[in-house]
């Protein structure tokens, strides 16, 4: 992305994080963490991720 000044002066800085690529508990953890989710969302989460690996451990791609 090109970056130039704003040829009317007007500047905005504007914070951001982004997550690692892939996916992992840690990224979950920290997307979770980002949208200030309940803790029993980000756990509901966690389990949904560990079934998702397993899916993929026993050959079954969600492709």
């Amino acid at each position: 992305m090109a970056v130039r000044e704003y040829k009317h002066g007007f500047v905005t800085n504007v914070v951001s994080e982004k997550a690692p690529k892939g996916l992992n508990e840690d990224i979950v953890r920290f997307i979770s963490a980002k949208k200030g989710e309940p803790e029993w969302l980000l756990e509901w989460r966690l389990k949904a991720f560990k079934l998702f690996k397993q899916q993929l451990k026993n050959g079954n791609s969600p492709e």
